[in-house]
């Protein structure tokens, strides 16, 4: 048998304390694994660290921990407890979101789940009856899991029709599931290797591995902050990793779970402040491919578009992800369209690194060309980066719901004065162009007066409302 150790105080230690206690009388064979000593984390501070929910931290390490115990045993296939209760409930959730990787099923170890025709009350019902002792409580993270909504739902449905979870389940393996995997062998051309530990991976590096680089620390944007040059510098931390400058080398392993506002010393006696950088800080020194929208325009667009939780926002040109990830921060959900593949995958890349993973559920970036067309409908806004933003607006009129916001960032007048003509035969009303200035004040004691140097025109900001013909 296997166990987890996942760190979740008491409801860990008893879950492990009910597995050695069917084992041992049993003689059974018992293989224990401790996230915590053996990965540096447990899920409660690495889902905080990397900024996962729980349930998604947990999920996503026991399906490693599974499959890399199957391979390292050479096990043909992994034997699980899942029920009737669990597998149709993670079905239905991936049919809502029509996730076909999940429904296609995919490389790693086989699973068997011999309970899979049972549901939880007949499992804990045969426990009872063979004086099996097992966990009664739910697990105290999993409060606000969806995958609890979604066995809530189908059980409703069940007390109405009676069958319905075994049916839905089985009726998807022999009818639907083929179907799943054929449409992905055509997309997905394999998967890949870790280059950390091994595993199956769509990229360079498995979730399972950055996650684990989230929680340990390792993987985190850090500023450095020269003391005696003013200079700021954006390094990612990497075990064993170095940062050199003129001053010296600074360890990454010195940074890596130090607190907010450590002070250090390179390896010439340069002094540096270490900070978690703040998104504007970020957006400044991170990683681009093409010109990112400045901080000062970035909080202006938040307000003018009126971007709260939850707004479902299309964004086109997405460029390096800045004003990604300043929607997504504040709640948004958003589609972009970008025509090169290299700036849509530095766009999530940067997201993931300033933000963590949890948000890129809420992020689906596409490679097209809005001047084509928006085949999705009903945003609440359109905002656009990109040449010539009127070619846009025919299109932003069909998707936008009415009162719904589009605006564009145009580095020239004469876009914006092109933009603000299309607006006004598409149906849109209450037009407005500005740009923001972004002037530094020197205070010194007695000296005050405006700093030599200020941030001026970097773009136009034009919005208005949907209002139809």
């Amino acid at each position: 048998g296997l166990y987890l150790g996942l760190g979740i105080g008491e409801y860990s230690d008893a879950s492990g304390s009910h597995v050695r206690r069917f084992a041992t009388p049993r003689g059974l064979s018992l293989q224990e694994v401790d996230l915590r000593s053996e990965h540096g984390f447990d899920i409660p501070n690495g889902s905080r660290a990397a900024k996962r929910p729980p349930c998604s931290a947990c999920g996503l390490s026991k399906r490693h921990l599974f499959d890399r115990a199957a391979r390292d045993g050479d096990y043909e296939a992994l034997a699980t407890g899942h029920n009737l209760d669990d597998e149709a409930a993670v079905l239905f959730g991936n049919v809502l979101r029509w996730e076909g990787e999940y429904l296609a099923g995919n490389g790693f170890p086989r699973k068997v789940k011999p309970l899979v025709r049972l549901g939880e009350r007949e499992t804990a019902a045969y426990c009872v009856l063979r004086g099996i002792d097992y966990q009664v409580e739910e697990c105290p993270m999993a409060e606000g899991n969806r995958h609890l909504g979604y066995k809530a739902a189908l059980n409703a449905v069940e007390v109405q029709s009676p069958g319905t979870k075994h049916t839905f389940y089985f009726n998807f393996l022999d009818r639907a599931a083929g179907l799943f995997r054929d449409q992905m062998a055509v997309v997905d051309p394999g998967i890949g290797s870790c280059t950390r530990c091994g595993s199956p991976a769509n990229g360079e590096i498995c979730s399972f591995c950055r996650l684990a680089e989230r929680a340990t620390g390792a993987g985190e944007p850090v500023q450095l902050e020269s003391r005696r040059k003013d200079r700021r510098y954006l390094v990612t931390l990497v075990t064993g990793g170095e940062f050199h400058s003129h001053t010296g080398v600074v360890d990454h392993d010195d940074l890596i779970g130090a607190p907010d506002g450590s002070h250090l010393r390179s390896s010439r006696g340069g002094s540096f402040v270490a900070f978690r950088p703040t998104l504007a800080d970020f957006v400044l020194k991170m990683p681009r491919g093409a010109q990112v929208i400045y901080p000062k325009d970035l909080g202006t667009i938040l307000m003018l578009a009126d971007i709260r939780p939850g707004v479902r926002v299309l964004e086109s040109g997405v460029g390096s992800g800045a004003l990604s990830m300043t929607l997504l921060r504040a709640g948004a959900e958003v589609t972009g369209y970008e025509i090169r593949q290299d700036f849509a995958d530095r766009a999530r890349q940067n997201v993931e690194d300033m933000l963590g993973s949890e948000p890129l559920d809420r992020y689906d970036v596409e490679i097209r060309d809005a001047y084509g067309g928006i085949d999705e409908s009903e945003f609440d806004r359109v905002l656009l980066d990109l040449p010539e933003p009127w070619r846009v607006v025919p299109h932003a009129a069909r998707a936008l719901r009415r009162g719904g916001i589009i605006l564009a960032y145009t580095p020239s007048i004469v876009q914006a004065a092109t933009f603000r003509e299309s607006l006004g035969e598409h149906g849109f009303a209450y037009p407005e162009t500005l740009e923001v200035m972004h002037r530094s004040w020197h205070i010194e004691g007695a000296a005050v007066r405006p700093a030599h140097r200020m941030v001026g025109h970097t773009g136009f900001l034009s919005h208005a409302r949907l209002l139809g013909t």
